[in-house]
């Protein structure tokens, strides 16, 4: 009686055993595949992260660039009224000095 105890006992510790590194095994993969998925959202995050930026810069450049050309825009239109107004302005000298000539 006392041997077939033993025994069932045993068969009965070889299955908790068993059991136990059935678990061990099942837990290990969820772990690594938990740990792939994580991976894999952070090298996606990673990527729309970069996307987002470089969205972020062209539109940056972009905008640079519409200002840029409003600037340039501006300091030709400047330079233009600069050039009238210095040439009306040398004309009206101009005839002023010859009404001073005539006069004298």
């Amino acid at each position: 009686l006392r041997v077939a105890h033993e025994e069932a006992l045993a068969k009965h510790m070889s299955a908790h055993e068993e059991h136990a590194e059935r678990v061990r095994r099942m837990a290990t993969d969820e772990l690594k595949s938990a740990e792939d998925s994580a991976a894999q959202a952070m090298a996606k995050l990673q990527s729309e992260g970069e996307e987002v930026v470089a969205s972020l810069k062209q539109g940056h450049a972009h905008e640079v660039s519409q200002l840029q050309s409003k600037l340039d825009e501006l300091k030709r239109m400047h330079d233009e009224q600069s050039t009238e107004l210095k040439s009306g302005h040398a004309k009206e000298l101009e005839a002023r000095l010859k009404e001073l000539d005539d006069a004298a």
